[in-house]
């Protein structure tokens, strides 16, 4: 993930949303709330994606997932899942032209496809082993200490992917951030490459930066 600051500076300087894309509650740092919503709102709102947030966005539908990959020099991604009231399921791709962490761009391709309904339960079977509504919203940063000065700090990540996991049912909302940098989940990083694959292959243009390490097509 890109240094905090340097972000929460560009995202100052992004137009205002109105919309809550991003929970107000639930961050380490009360700044967090601002940062994330300009930042994950900003790219969200520059891809056409509806906010996931409360039941009147679940109208017509009864779930909707989305996974947003924001790689700090690379354009952002989300894919979306709509499962609607009448059984059917469609699949949203978007992609913008600028850079996750620093530029918002403008959408560069998307598309739709309609889902099978194997497709959906098994999306469904690796959102519940995620188990996106135990984990805490936020990844948190990790203490470290000098082996000689014994000196205490907080391990600072550098320039990077965030991945943004949003479930969207009647009875919950889940909103779950992460860059891996201080720990690793390997059922979050397998619920990535699954719903790359129901994208089309040519989608993803450069994996190393939009694939979690350890993790490729």
């Amino acid at each position: 993930m890109a240094n905090r600051w340097a972000l929460l500076l560009a995202a100052l300087a992004w137009p205002a949303f109105a919309s809550r894309y991003v929970p107000s509650r639930g961050w380490e740092d009360k700044e967090d709330a601002l940062l994330h919503e300009r930042w994950f709102g900003g790219q969200l709102a520059a891809m056409g994606e509806p906010v996931l947030a409360s039941s009147r966005d679940l109208d017509g539908f009864i779930r909707r997932f989305r996974l947003t990959a924001l790689p700090s020099f690379r354009p952002g991604l989300a894919i979306r899942v709509d499962q609607r009231t009448d059984g059917g399921a469609n699949l949203h791709w978007v992609v913008l032209d600028g850079a996750g962490g620093h530029a918002l761009g403008k959408v560069a391709k998307h598309g739709d496809r309609p889902l099978s309904r194997e497709e959906v339960a098994r999306l469904a079977s690796m959102i519940e082993r995620a188990k996106l509504d135990e984990k805490p919203q936020e990844e948190k940063a990790v203490e470290t200490g000098h082996s000689v000065t014994g000196d205490r700090g907080l391990r600072i990540c550098g320039d990077g992917t965030a991945w943004i996991f949003e479930d969207l049912q009647p009875t919950n909302r889940d909103f779950v951030e992460r860059n891996f940098c201080y720990a690793d989940d390997p059922d979050l990083k397998r619920l990535i490459a699954d719903v790359y694959l129901l994208a089309p292959a040519d989608l993803i243009k450069e994996p190393a930066f939009y694939y979690p390490q350890g993790v490729r097509p």
